[in-house]
């Protein structure tokens, strides 16, 4: 599987103090997945960032899952609290 940024997703890895690594890392096993409810081939998934030790913190991925060979786009990325993954369509 390869990964395409788009440009809002790399401002949000600058702005956010996020590495690419931990994305791919809950990319690669999320605690849950689900389909958007309104646009076709768009999926959001979260983990949990590891580096946050007192206070853990979430990260949401959004992503278009339908690019040629098999990448993903990643739209945005959405770091929050427990109760904003709930907010976001989570089971948590």
């Amino acid at each position: 599987m390869g990964i395409i940024w788009s440009n809002h997703a790399k401002l949000r890895l600058v702005e956010r103090d996020l590495r690419k690594a931990e994305v791919v890392v809950i990319l690669s096993n999320p605690v849950e997945q689900i389909k958007d409810k309104e646009k076709e081939n768009v999926f959001k998934c979260y983990g949990i960032l590891q580096k946050e030790v007192k206070e853990p913190k979430h990260l949401i991925i959004v992503y278009y899952q339908n690019m040629p060979n098999g990448n993903i786009k990643i739209i945005t990325l959405i770091r929050t609290s427990k109760s904003g993954v709930k907010a976001y369509g989570f089971n948590i």
